[in-house]
């Protein structure tokens, strides 16, 4: 093969490469249902000091679906914006934001040679007028010890409208 034949089969084979490897525009989707132009972003700080323990018995096991929660009035949140607006809550610990629902494993030395492993969930849910924060385990071990809380945690809730 001749070097100019060879340029030529080079620079095809590359312009066909380059053309299969454009990404395809997305020809189904038929409709835009909403179009949203945030306009206004406001914040809010809260602190739970004192968790609230519960458990859900009926569900079998005395240990099924328990958890901590602290529950609190947020009127900012309106029925209107808990319907249009963008709601983003982060948990915010050594000096960072976590976003929720944030997922941490720990450990805890019990002696010198027994640890402790668990997995702590913290998410938050929410309703027009109110916000509840919640704190899960995965051992569920504060089930022995009655005086166990959370920590105090500290959250950051942001609404976009």
């Amino acid at each position: 093969m001749q070097p100019i034949m060879k340029k030529y089969l080079f620079i095809t084979l590359c312009a066909l490469t380059i053309v299969g490897c454009t990404p395809q525009r997305i020809t189904n989707v038929t409709e835009v249902t909403e179009v949203v132009n945030a306009s206004t972003t406001e914040s809010y700080n809260y602190q739970v000091d004192v968790w609230n323990y519960t458990n859900f018995v009926n569900q079998g096991s005395p240990y099924a679906n328990n958890y901590f929660y602290a529950r609190a009035d947020f009127p900012e949140l309106t029925a209107d914006l808990y319907q249009r607006a963008n709601i983003q809550v982060y948990r915010v610990h050594d000096n960072y934001q976590h976003i929720l629902p944030e997922v941490q494993h720990k450990e805890e030395q019990l002696s010198d040679d027994t640890w402790n492993f668990y997995t702590q969930t913290v998410d938050a849910v929410f309703g027009p007028g109110w916000i509840e924060f919640a704190v899960t385990h995965s051992d569920f071990q504060y089930e022995q010890d009655v005086t166990y809380s959370p920590e105090v945690m500290r959250f950051r809730v942001v609404l976009t409208w």
